[in-house]
């Protein structure tokens, strides 16, 4: 019972200090696309741009998409902070042709029974010689709050060689470029409000390669990475009286990633590095350690916050795990992708 009198507390307090903001200052629009996509770049602390090689790569950077070799189906379902939150994706991305990828998606975050309080009777000093005129703690009724995303996204990749030094000592490096965009319809429902608006990111990808090939994948390979989240002012336009508009700031996320094979152990390791700019600052940082292509260990860190976790690759199935520490509360993550 107390767990749960906290949690209330905890929903009519943001609520309290949020809502207003939302409903008339426009400058929250569409939040939770803040929390991230898998398991596996949330257990790296989120330093995905560089790196982002797989189906959850529509979020962190569009262009990584093309690294998609056929079909891939991604799932998450994450309570979040003690379960008054349920964050869901479902996304597939399908590769039309070597180097070239498309993908569909949807994210969800939705939140239930938010108590709802009415205005108080009388004024402070009333209610403080009238016991009778105070609050009795008791909600009139509960409303609730989904956040829904639908994105669909694109990447092309090419290949060439990149010339370093003069002369005889000149040094040609196998390099691939990557661009991708993600265009998303974003529709959020609030109490009796409802908002609805559109949206663009846009992401390039440079990754340079050795020749030498070991499982398939490159012996050792440095990635130059480039997001930039809300390119086109993503806004949200409610129905409110007010007939607010919310509209974000566009952010940057530049990222290096460098992996090497490691022979002896049939092992992969990567480190990746993130910064944002502009609209949000941030740094994150993360490793990877892939063991025979079977398990991975993982463990980052955004600005403090810890993560670890840990992946396991079943024949076409991965499976993914995090620990993500946030100051309000840890959350476990889990994603799934089929790999067809």
């Amino acid at each position: 019972m107390r767990a749960k009198m906290w949690w209330g507390t905890v929903l009519m307090v943001a609520w309290t200090v949020f809502a207003p903001q939302l409903l008339l200052a426009g400058t929250y629009a569409a939040e939770f696309l803040r929390i991230g996509v898998g398991a596996r770049p949330a257990a790296m602390g989120g330093a995905f741009v560089a790196l982002a090689n797989d189906g959850t790569a529509f979020y962190w950077n569009p262009a990584g998409l093309a690294y998609v070799r056929r079909a891939e189906l991604t799932f998450e379902h994450t309570p979040m902070f003690g379960g008054i939150a349920q964050y869901n994706v479902a996304s597939v991305a399908l590769r039309l042709m070597p180097g070239m990828a498309v993908g569909l998606s949807w994210i969800r975050l939705g939140v239930e029974d938010i108590p709802r309080y009415g205005e108080l009777a009388e004024t402070r000093w009333d209610r403080f010689t009238n016991p009778a005129l105070r609050s009795t703690g008791q909600p009139e009724g509960y409303f609730g709050d989904s956040e829904n995303a639908i994105m669909l996204s694109f990447a092309r990749k090419l290949e060439f060689e990149l010339s370093l030094g003069v002369g005889l000592s000149r040094v040609w490096i196998p390099a691939e470029l990557c661009v991708g965009a993600t265009y998303k319809y974003l529709e959020q429902h609030l109490d009796a409000f409802s908002g609805h608006g559109q949206g663009l990111d846009a992401g390039v990808l440079l990754r340079l390669t050795t020749e030498a090939e070991s499982a398939g994948q490159p012996v050792r390979s440095v990635g130059l990475g480039v997001g930039v989240r809300d390119l086109s002012r993503t806004s949200l336009k409610w129905n409110s009286p007010a007939r607010t508009i919310d509209r974000t700031q566009p952010v940057v996320r530049c990222g290096v990633a460098f992996t090497q094979s490691l022979r002896f152990l049939k092992s992969q390791a990567g480190l990746a590095l993130d910064k944002e700019y502009f609209g949000a600052e941030g740094v994150y940082v993360g490793g990877e350690l892939a063991v025979a292509n079977v398990v991975a260990l993982r463990v980052g860190s955004h600005d403090g916050d810890l993560a670890v976790g840990a992946g396991l690759r079943l024949g076409w199935v991965h499976i993914d795990y995090a620990f993500v520490s946030y100051q309000l509360r840890g959350t476990h993550r889990v994603s799934a992708a089929m790999r067809l």
